[in-house]
C-alpha cells in the first residue's frame, strides 16, 4: 500500500529555530512524542523526538532556552515520498530510533506515518489475503 493511503495528515510542525521549551509545550498540548521540523515552505528539515529532549536535559542537568530544534533534530532518513510503498517505510523504521516518518509530496510535508498505521495495514492486508 502507498504511504498516502496510510498517513496522518494533521501534522503539528515547528521551525528549526523553535526553542526546546516551545517543542515541549507542543508535545504536551498535542500529546506527541515527535515533531517534524519544516522550513517556511513546509519542506521537511528534520524531526525532533522527545528522547532527544530528555537526553539533552539530562546532559545539561537543567533547561537551556538557547537550544533549538535544529540542534535536537534527526536530519537523516526521516522522510519518504507519498507514493512510496509501506514496506519501504517499515524498512526505514527498523533499527532506527524514529517512531514516525515524514511523508512528502514534491518535497513538501503532507503527513506522517508510523508503526501503528503500518501494523494496521499489515493486519488488514493479512485479513484480505485469508
Amino acid at each position: 500500500m502507498k504511504l498516502f493511503e496510510l498517513m496522518k495528515v494533521h501534522v503539528v510542525t515547528a521551525s528549526p529555530s523553535a526553542k526546546m521549551s516551545e517543542l515541549i509545550d507542543l508535545m504536551d498540548l498535542y500529546q506527541l512524542s515527535h515533531i517534524p521540523i519544516v522550513d517556511r515552505d513546509k519542506t521537511p528539515y528534520g524531526i525532533v523526538m522527545i528522547d532527544a529532549i530528555v537526553s539533552e536535559l539530562n546532559r545539561l542537568k537543567k533547561g537551556n532556552e538557547f537550544i533549538t530544534a535544529e540542534t535536537l533534530m534527526i536530519g537523516k532518513d526521516f522522510a519518504l515520498d507519498e507514493q512510496a510503498d509501506s514496506s519501504l517505510a517499515e524498512d526505514r523504521l527498523k533499527g532506527n530510533p524514529l517512531r514516525r516518518i515524514c511523508v512528502t509530496s514534491n518535497g513538501i510535508l503532507v503527513g506522517t506515518v508510523g508503526w501503528v498505521e503500518l501494523c494496521q495495514n499489515r493486519i488488514n492486508s493479512a485479513a484480505i489475503c485469508d
